[in-house]
């Protein structure tokens, strides 16, 4: 069993103490003790522990040992400047490593794993840039925002903020479950569109802002057990959008012109 340290008595100095909404008290001196060493609990889950020891993540093996998500189009090596690797390991855990550019030594760079090439019910994995290190998250998109931006559910995670680029590398589990509204259950082991974003983070906390531009998404869903190299194409939500329109344009002028023959 994990050695659990136990700590009988805390002080706070300054300590707010809130009834309800008109009965509060701040600047409290307060000292919670437990009534024994027995009666304290261990955490539920313990923080990820962050290795700053970081192998340059390698895109040579794209397609043979790994799968991999990569931008711009076609690009192969240090012309990437936002991509993810993943595979499969034999104990059916997900390995990934990410990579992306940081703005002004902060932002963030996360992956979205979804049932198709909208935001929303999706899972997602973020590295974000915390003061002077690169912490890890792990959220849920029920629409076009996130909640739950949590930290449980990673093992092996290395991160480096190095040359104005976030990189991270981490382990999942097959199924990962959420509490929200309910249990929500997902299963790395189905495919899914990739969606490949970065943003700027809320100061130094770490909590990421709304993504920069419209994300990367792949243009086929993707089973993470293959190693396979995946683009979008140029083809995004945006720039389908754009082509409908641009075609729905060109038909409306045809049909102008038939009609006034």
């Amino acid at each position: 069993m994990p050695r659990v340290i136990c700590i009988n008595m805390l002080t706070f100095s300054r300590a707010t103490i809130v009834k309800d909404y008109k009965t509060f008290w701040f600047g409290v001196k307060a000292v919670v003790q437990a009534e024994s060493a027995t009666s304290v609990v261990g955490p539920t889950y313990q923080l990820p522990n962050i290795s700053n020891s970081f192998e340059d993540i390698s895109l040579t093996e794209c397609g043979a040992s790994k799968g991999c998500f990569l931008h711009p189009p076609s690009c192969s090596g240090n012309d990437c400047n936002l991509g993810v690797t993943y595979k499969q390991n034999q104990d059916e855990t997900y390995s990934f490593e990410m990579f992306g550019p940081s703005e002004s030594g902060a932002g963030w760079v996360g992956l979205a794993i979804s049932e198709d090439r909208v935001m929303g019910s999706d899972q997602a994995f973020l590295c974000a840039v915390v003061t002077d290190y690169v912490g890890i998250q792990y959220s849920f998109n029920p629409a076009k925002y996130t909640v739950q931006e949590l930290t449980q559910g990673y093992s092996g995670v290395e991160t480096k903020l190095a040359s104005g680029m976030i990189y991270c590398r981490f382990t999942r589990d097959r199924l990962s479950t959420i509490d929200y509204k309910g249990p929500v259950t997902f299963d790395l082991g189905k495919s899914g569109y990739l969606h490949l974003a970065h943003g700027l983070t809320y100061g130094e906390l770490g909590q990421a802002k709304k993504h920069i531009a419209i994300p990367i998404i792949s243009y086929k869903s993707v089973f993470l057990n293959d190693s396979i190299i995946e683009y979008n194409k140029e083809v995004n939500g945006a720039q389908s959008r754009y082509i409908l329109s641009l075609s729905a344009v060109v038909c409306a002028v045809y049909t102008m012109c038939v009609l006034s023959l």
